[in-house]
């Protein structure tokens, strides 16, 4: 069911997860769209999640915004935010102890060259925020000495947390250690995205990448072809699964098998990564698994 929307107040918001910002041309969305764009997120009990250019916005928009709950995505640096907005760091090599922090969520985007200074921004971050949300961004271009290097990055990163006193939440190790279930993106399930028109689009990485995948606007509801493949349950390898905080990037899913259901074996090899970092470092409950790809698994039955 969907919780909220993901809304591109300008159209060339810069991306704050896999997707890339691509070229847009500037847009940004009309007060009566925004208008409209709340009338239905009320109707249906919806937050709201807005994604700017961060030019400030006019009084007018401020105002109309003010009628429900919202939080932003914003750059490093801005000081005029509310605590739960989300800061986003695109460059990771330029976080330091210094680096003043607003929000108590922070979303690093990071790129294959950058992962070595994942631990001292982990640990420079320590004290300034509450939770770290790491996007690796380029898995898909991965050789053998990537997946190598990431494996070393997330074992530096665990001696990180358990070698700080204030270790903020860390989606892609503490985040197992918590969930009993599935805890993926949501795109399409949980939530969508509004573009600049009013469109409907499942992300915000669609709306950059294919205009023609548009599904239904604010102003006569959604139209979401075969909606129920981005259920969990129409995805029978994730379910068999407990790498439980694995994000299944449905735009990813979609540029790199075809599927929205089916996550790459990129994503899969990432992911268990991770879960068994943490229960090798972390954890005296969790057991690593013998496989990083769950197709692997299934090919031995």
């Amino acid at each position: 069911m969907i919780q909220y929307l993901l809304v591109l107040i300008d159209s060339d918001a810069p991306s704050f997860c896999y997707y890339p910002n691509g070229n847009v041309v500037h847009e940004r969305m009309s007060l009566p769209v925004l208008r409209q764009t709340i009338k239905y997120a009320q109707r249906h009990n919806l937050r709201l999640n807005l994604l700017t250019n961060g030019t400030p916005l006019p009084q007018a928009y401020t105002e109309v915004l003010d009628a429900i709950t919202h939080i932003y995505f914003v750059q490093p640096l801005v000081s005029n935010v509310h605590k739960d907005d989300l800061t986003v760091f695109s460059d990771v090599s330029k976080i330091n102890s210094t680096t003043p922090i607003y929000t108590e969520c922070v979303i690093l985007r990071v790129h294959t060259n950058d992962l070595a200074y994942l631990p001292q921004t982990v640990r420079a971050l320590s004290n300034k925020c509450r939770r770290i949300n790491v996007h690796i961004l380029d898995i898909d271009t991965w050789q053998k000495d990537d997946w190598d290097q990431y494996k070393t990055t997330l074992s530096a990163l665990a001696k990180t947390c358990l070698s700080i006193s204030h270790c903020p939440e860390l989606n892609i190790l503490t985040d197992r250690l918590e969930l009993n279930e599935m805890h993926n993106c949501g795109a399409g399930d949980t939530h969508l995205t509004v573009s600049p028109d009013g469109q409907f689009y499942i992300c915000p990485g669609f709306y950059k990448t294919d205009r023609s995948a548009g599904c239904g606007d604010v102003f006569r509801g959604t139209a979401i072809p075969n909606a129920e493949l981005y259920l969990l349950e129409r995805a029978p390898i994730c379910q068999m699964c407990d790498a439980w905080h694995c994000r299944r990037c449905i735009w990813m899913n979609k540029k790199l098998t075809r599927e929205v259901n089916t996550p790459s074996r990129e994503q899969c090899v990432c992911t268990h990564l991770e879960r068994n970092a943490t229960a090798i470092y972390l954890s005296d409950a969790l057991h690593p698994t013998a496989y990083l790809d769950p197709f692997d698994n299934l090919s031995k039955h």
